[in-house]
């Protein structure tokens, strides 16, 4: 894939792909998805990225439960 094709799957498709997964492990996903958007977006505020910097690690150690460690490396 490209990077452009890369972007638009982590960004738009990701949430409908896996929309039939369980709600505990399609949220993190979802909320990935929006990490990126907001972190490609042409606009991007001082508050937009503080707010990013408190959700990440939120979102990471979600997705920790949910998906091996060895996923991570």
């Amino acid at each position: 894939m490209k990077n452009h094709d890369c972007h638009v799957f982590k960004e738009c498709l990701l949430p409908t792909t896996f929309s039939s997964l369980p709600v505990h492990a399609l949220n993190p996903l979802i909320e990935v998805s929006y990490f990126f958007r907001d972190l490609c977006s042409t606009t991007l505020s001082n508050c937009d990225l503080a707010r990013m910097e408190e959700n990440i690690p939120i979102i990471i150690c979600e997705l920790e439960k949910i998906f091996l460690l060895a996923f991570f490396n």
